[in-house]
């Protein structure tokens, strides 16, 4: 192990402004049990630091997960050259655009929520996103979504909180979407606004199965379409805009049927036998962790309802990879 005087806070440049060096990042990860050279690192933790730009990665090429969340940073920079990095958290931070981003191909979740980005844009490259979180920002227009058709892969979506001044181009957008499984469109006044708005996307939306965390049964898809096909006299545009006068009426029916259908799903379940943890592959295993902050029990209520686990028998199946991993690997060079 290196002998590198552990410290305990962030160096600052000649404007006082935390900033990433190479020694800090490296006392970091002995601090936290990781390796000495930076490419056997497949994680990093550098949130909560007050940290103004993101600088001096270069040497960490094979990073799966970078957690750079509540920190000061007003730009993306300085990721060229993780171009195995497969979750990015960036989310609490000071940016305004999202930018060099075209060698993160492998990226997989993406998190810039609350931040100050106006617009939904170069995101060309990301041809792996799955999962973008773009929460409690400043989309103003519905135009400014436009950059979201550019990543027809993607299968978690949530602008939630975002002031969007109209809707018009937010359907076209969303149907561009054939593989948008879980939709987040909470705290947007308008769409709070929209008589069976809630009806529309799950009609509009093939692939939707969850939407503003409430899951969608085959119940309450099969009778928004049945409402669909009374509504064939009028147009799409003319049920978008359809106001409710109270918004707070239109979130009780929600609630109850939500649980209405939580009643009779419980009678319609197909039974299956579940497999057995070690059927999971690590992969999928590590990926759900990340992105999840490695919250066992969260990931457990995720699996459970295909494999045979517990949180316990989770953990000892990532700690027994995790050993693994060490005992093959050096620690340094």
């Amino acid at each position: 192990m290196s002998s590198l005087k552990p410290m305990t806070e962030p160096e600052k440049d000649e404007h006082g402004s935390r900033i990433i060096t190479v020694r800090f990042i490296k006392s970091l990860c002995e601090q936290q049990g990781f390796f000495d050279t930076p490419r056997l690192n497949k994680r990093l933790f550098l949130h909560f630091q007050g940290f103004v730009d993101i600088r001096n990665l270069d040497e960490y090429t094979n990073l799966r997960a970078l957690w750079l969340e509540n920190n000061w940073i007003r730009k993306i920079e300085g990721l060229n050259a993780l171009v195995n990095l497969r979750c990015l958290y960036l989310q609490n931070n000071q940016l305004e655009k999202l930018e060099n981003l075209d060698s993160l191909t492998e990226l997989v979740n993406f998190n810039v929520s609350y931040n100050r980005i106006s617009k939904i844009e170069g995101l060309e490259r990301l041809v792996s996103l799955e999962d973008l979180h773009i929460s409690h920002n400043k989309i103003t227009s519905s135009e400014s979504l436009y950059g979201l058709a550019d990543v027809p892969s993607l299968m978690t979506l949530d602008i939630s909180s975002n002031e969007l001044e109209d809707n018009v181009h937010v359907l076209p957008v969303l149907e561009s979407l054939p593989n948008l499984a879980c939709l987040y469109v909470k705290e947007i006044e308008w769409i709070r606004g929209i008589e069976n708005y809630r009806k529309i996307l799950i009609v509009k939306l093939k692939n939707l199965n969850y939407l503003n965390e409430r899951p969608i049964s085959e119940r309450e898809r099969l009778n928004s379409e049945t409402w669909w096909a009374s509504q064939s006299s009028k147009s799409l545009e003319e049920l978008w805009s359809r106001k409710i006068e109270d918004v707070t009426v239109e979130v009780a029916e929600e609630e109850k049927g939500e649980e209405n259908d939580h009643e009779q799903s419980s009678d319609s379940e197909v039974k299956f036998e579940k497999l057995p943890i070690s059927e999971l592959s690590i992969e999928e295993l590590e990926q759900l962790l990340v992105t999840h902050f490695f919250n066992f029990e969260k990931v457990h209520s995720i699996l459970s309802s295909k494999f045979k686990c517990s949180p316990e028998s989770i953990r000892l199946k990532w700690s027994a990879y995790e050993l693994e991993i060490r005992g093959n690997s050096p620690v340094s060079l």
